[in-house]
């Protein structure tokens, strides 16, 4: 991982993301908390964001649910640019990347259903909705069912109900 700080993440916040990796290293919500912390809306920017997650993707173990964070940051980045509406998520790179990162993660065989496995696939279904990826997406919404997370779904005023109509959306959409 790149731990130079730039002139906004402390020493003190590497510091405490390495704590928390050196007792447990593929540790989820450290990971996500990191993520966060390198948004250009905290402290971070994009370049910074992006990095830490491929590489965190790149160094964890195949099936890991660390793959969800290169949904996140291309979510984080469609946020911070007011939307989709340049077609951001269509591009070809960022749809070789959604997918290579669900191949090694969410997609993968080694993909394990122990507590806290359904954050993955809510935001992988989420993004790839997003991206008119309607197969894709479909495929998350059979592994969730209707297990539905808070996030990304907050985004919008009516959670459930956005959830089920991207749902429904991808299965009509993918012939399902």
């Amino acid at each position: 991982m790149e731990k130079t700080p730039s002139v906004t993440i402390s020493r003190r916040t590497w510091r405490r993301f390495d704590n928390v990796v050196r007792i447990h290293p593929h540790h989820e919500e450290g990971y996500r908390q990191m993520l966060q912390a390198l948004c250009a809306k905290w402290m971070g920017g994009d370049e910074e964001m992006f990095t830490f997650a491929r590489e965190a993707v790149a160094q964890a173990p195949a099936g890991s649910p660390l793959g969800m964070l290169i949904p996140t940051a291309h979510l984080e980045h469609v946020m911070r640019h007011e939307g989709d509406s340049d077609g951001y998520l269509a591009r070809p790179d960022v749809l070789a990347e959604l997918h290579a990162a669900a191949d090694r993660s969410v997609r993968h065989p080694a993909f394990a259903r122990r507590p806290g496995w359904p954050l993955a696939p809510n935001m992988f279904a989420f993004v790839f909705a997003m991206a008119d990826q309607h197969a894709a997406a479909a495929d998350q919404f059979q592994m969730i069912g209707d297990i539905v997370t808070d996030w990304p779904w907050t985004l919008f005023d009516e959670p459930g109900q956005t959830f089920r109509d991207f749902r429904a959306a991808a299965y009509r959409r993918s012939g399902r």
